[in-house]
Protein backbone atom coordinates (compact mmCIF):
# COMPACT_ATOMS: atom_id res chain seq x y z
CA UNK A 1 0.00 0.00 0.00
CA UNK A 2 1.51 3.63 -0.70
CA UNK A 3 0.08 6.58 0.49
CA UNK A 4 0.78 9.83 -0.86
CA UNK A 5 -0.56 13.79 0.23
CA UNK A 6 -1.14 16.79 -0.95
CA UNK A 7 1.84 18.01 -3.29
CA UNK A 8 3.47 14.24 -3.71
CA UNK A 9 0.30 13.25 -5.76
CA UNK A 10 1.03 15.21 -8.48
CA UNK A 11 3.34 12.82 -10.31
CA UNK A 12 0.96 9.97 -10.17
CA UNK A 13 -2.15 12.18 -11.83
CA UNK A 14 -1.95 10.79 -15.20
CA UNK A 15 -1.80 6.89 -13.42
CA UNK A 16 -4.92 7.70 -11.24
CA UNK A 17 -6.70 9.61 -14.30
CA UNK A 18 -6.48 6.33 -16.48
CA UNK A 19 -7.63 3.97 -13.75
CA UNK A 20 -10.47 6.00 -13.00
CA UNK A 21 -11.29 5.66 -16.76
CA UNK A 22 -10.59 2.13 -16.80
CA UNK A 23 -12.95 1.86 -13.61
CA UNK A 24 -15.87 4.14 -14.45
CA UNK A 25 -17.04 2.74 -17.64
CA UNK A 26 -17.90 -0.02 -16.37
CA UNK A 27 -21.96 -0.18 -14.42
CA UNK A 28 -23.01 1.50 -12.75
CA UNK A 29 -20.85 4.94 -13.88
CA UNK A 30 -20.91 4.20 -17.74
CA UNK A 31 -18.39 6.78 -18.06
CA UNK A 32 -17.00 7.97 -21.39
CA UNK A 33 -13.86 9.41 -19.98
CA UNK A 34 -10.82 11.33 -21.49
CA UNK A 35 -7.66 11.90 -19.91
CA UNK A 36 -7.60 15.70 -20.26
CA UNK A 37 -10.69 15.77 -18.23
CA UNK A 38 -9.12 13.83 -15.90
CA UNK A 39 -5.87 15.86 -15.31
CA UNK A 40 -8.34 18.78 -14.53
CA UNK A 41 -10.42 17.15 -12.24
CA UNK A 42 -7.43 15.66 -10.38
CA UNK A 43 -5.51 19.29 -9.93
CA UNK A 44 -7.23 19.92 -6.91
CA UNK A 45 -5.40 17.31 -5.48
CA UNK A 46 -2.37 18.32 -5.48
CA UNK A 47 -3.30 21.62 -4.52
CA UNK A 48 -4.77 20.78 -1.23
CA UNK A 49 -2.42 20.09 1.58
CA UNK A 50 -4.70 17.52 3.13
CA UNK A 51 -5.75 15.51 0.23
CA UNK A 52 -4.80 11.64 -0.10
CA UNK A 53 -4.17 9.15 -2.60
CA UNK A 54 -3.30 5.46 -1.27
CA UNK A 55 -2.77 3.22 -4.27
CA UNK A 56 -2.23 -0.90 -4.15
CA UNK A 57 -0.56 -2.61 -6.92
CA UNK A 58 0.79 -6.03 -8.22
CA UNK A 59 2.79 -6.84 -11.43
CA UNK A 60 0.44 -5.55 -13.90
CA UNK A 61 -0.24 -2.04 -11.35
CA UNK A 62 -2.93 -0.51 -10.18
CA UNK A 63 -5.52 -3.22 -8.55
CA UNK A 64 -7.23 -0.04 -6.57
CA UNK A 65 -6.97 3.28 -4.87
CA UNK A 66 -8.76 5.60 -2.71
CA UNK A 67 -8.62 9.40 -2.67
CA UNK A 68 -9.78 11.82 -0.23
CA UNK A 69 -9.75 15.76 0.34
CA UNK A 70 -10.80 17.77 2.76
CA UNK A 71 -14.66 19.05 1.04
CA UNK A 72 -14.25 22.70 1.43
CA UNK A 73 -11.43 21.42 -0.99
CA UNK A 74 -13.83 20.36 -3.43
CA UNK A 75 -15.68 22.07 -6.22
CA UNK A 76 -18.99 23.89 -5.40
CA UNK A 77 -20.97 20.98 -7.16
CA UNK A 78 -19.31 18.44 -4.36
CA UNK A 79 -19.61 21.18 -1.89
CA UNK A 80 -23.58 22.36 -2.50
CA UNK A 81 -25.39 19.90 -0.17
CA UNK A 82 -23.87 20.69 2.53
CA UNK A 83 -23.90 24.60 2.38
CA UNK A 84 -25.34 24.81 5.89
CA UNK A 85 -23.07 22.48 7.55
CA UNK A 86 -19.37 23.55 8.76
CA UNK A 87 -17.35 22.70 5.68
CA UNK A 88 -13.91 22.61 7.36
CA UNK A 89 -15.28 19.74 9.29
CA UNK A 90 -16.05 17.62 6.95
CA UNK A 91 -13.47 15.00 4.57
CA UNK A 92 -14.92 14.17 1.04
CA UNK A 93 -13.87 10.28 -0.10
CA UNK A 94 -13.57 10.86 -4.11
CA UNK A 95 -13.39 7.28 -5.08
CA UNK A 96 -12.63 3.70 -3.77
CA UNK A 97 -11.90 1.68 -6.72
CA UNK A 98 -10.94 -1.80 -7.02
CA UNK A 99 -9.55 -3.41 -10.59
CA UNK A 100 -12.44 -6.01 -11.62
CA UNK A 101 -10.16 -9.14 -11.68
CA UNK A 102 -9.18 -8.17 -7.98
CA UNK A 103 -12.84 -8.04 -6.28
CA UNK A 104 -13.82 -9.86 -3.45
CA UNK A 105 -10.52 -9.94 -2.16
CA UNK A 106 -11.11 -7.39 0.47
CA UNK A 107 -9.17 -4.59 -1.39
CA UNK A 108 -11.96 -2.28 -1.21
CA UNK A 109 -12.28 -2.97 2.67
CA UNK A 110 -8.62 -2.19 2.74
CA UNK A 111 -8.36 0.89 1.07
CA UNK A 112 -11.45 2.28 3.04
CA UNK A 113 -10.05 0.90 6.28
CA UNK A 114 -7.12 2.99 5.73
CA UNK A 115 -8.36 6.11 4.81
CA UNK A 116 -10.77 6.31 7.77
CA UNK A 117 -7.87 5.26 9.89
CA UNK A 118 -5.97 8.48 8.38
CA UNK A 119 -8.73 11.03 9.20
CA UNK A 120 -10.42 9.62 12.30
CA UNK A 121 -9.43 12.39 15.63
CA UNK A 122 -8.10 14.73 13.06
CA UNK A 123 -9.92 17.82 12.45
CA UNK A 124 -12.54 16.07 10.39
CA UNK A 125 -15.97 15.50 12.49
CA UNK A 126 -17.73 13.69 9.17
CA UNK A 127 -16.91 11.84 6.19
CA UNK A 128 -18.67 11.80 2.94
CA UNK A 129 -18.67 10.53 -0.61
CA UNK A 130 -20.99 10.18 -3.65
CA UNK A 131 -22.57 7.05 -5.70
CA UNK A 132 -24.47 7.13 -9.04
CA UNK A 133 -28.28 5.70 -8.98
CA UNK A 134 -29.10 4.52 -11.41
CA UNK A 135 -31.66 2.29 -10.49
CA UNK A 136 -32.36 -1.84 -10.24
CA UNK A 137 -33.99 -1.54 -13.68
CA UNK A 138 -31.45 -0.01 -16.06
CA UNK A 139 -31.02 -1.55 -19.27
CA UNK A 140 -26.92 -2.31 -18.64
CA UNK A 141 -27.03 -3.40 -15.58
CA UNK A 142 -25.11 -6.52 -15.37
CA UNK A 143 -26.92 -9.64 -14.21
CA UNK A 144 -23.57 -9.93 -11.92
CA UNK A 145 -23.37 -6.97 -10.47
CA UNK A 146 -22.78 -6.20 -6.80
CA UNK A 147 -23.73 -2.77 -5.06
CA UNK A 148 -20.97 -1.69 -2.86
CA UNK A 149 -23.24 -0.22 -0.77
CA UNK A 150 -22.95 -3.21 1.88
CA UNK A 151 -19.31 -2.13 2.25
CA UNK A 152 -20.64 1.63 3.00
CA UNK A 153 -23.30 0.63 5.61
CA UNK A 154 -20.83 -1.80 7.24
CA UNK A 155 -18.23 1.07 8.11
CA UNK A 156 -20.63 3.38 9.04
CA UNK A 157 -21.99 5.46 6.36
CA UNK A 158 -25.52 6.14 6.10
CA UNK A 159 -27.27 7.41 2.49
CA UNK A 160 -29.04 10.86 3.43
CA UNK A 161 -32.30 10.88 1.36
CA UNK A 162 -32.38 14.58 1.41
CA UNK A 163 -28.68 15.37 0.10
CA UNK A 164 -29.71 13.51 -3.96
CA UNK A 165 -28.20 15.73 -5.92
CA UNK A 166 -27.26 16.09 -10.12
CA UNK A 167 -23.79 15.57 -11.60
CA UNK A 168 -23.14 15.93 -15.74
CA UNK A 169 -21.06 13.84 -17.31
CA UNK A 170 -20.63 11.96 -20.89
CA UNK A 171 -22.30 7.93 -20.43
CA UNK A 172 -20.19 5.81 -23.14
CA UNK A 173 -21.46 6.24 -26.74
CA UNK A 174 -23.54 9.70 -26.18
CA UNK A 175 -22.24 12.59 -27.71
CA UNK A 176 -23.13 15.42 -24.86
CA UNK A 177 -23.32 14.90 -21.39
CA UNK A 178 -26.23 14.48 -19.23
CA UNK A 179 -27.17 14.80 -15.44
CA UNK A 180 -26.97 11.67 -13.19
CA UNK A 181 -28.44 11.56 -9.87
CA UNK A 182 -26.13 11.43 -7.30
CA UNK A 183 -25.96 9.65 -3.29
CA UNK A 184 -24.56 11.35 -0.61
CA UNK A 185 -23.57 9.27 2.01
CA UNK A 186 -22.04 10.44 5.37
CA UNK A 187 -20.34 9.16 8.63
CA UNK A 188 -19.55 10.23 11.56
CA UNK A 189 -15.91 10.26 12.75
Amino acid sequence: MELLKGNEIKDHIDELGRFRIQIFKEFPYLYEGNLEYERKYLSRYPESSESILILMRDTRGLIGACTGIPLQDEDTEFVRPFQTINLEEIFYIGEVMVRADSRGKGIGTRLLSKMLDLITGSRFKKACFYTVDRGINHPLRPNHYKSSERLWERFGFVKDPEKLVQFRWKDLGDSTETEKPMNVWIKKL
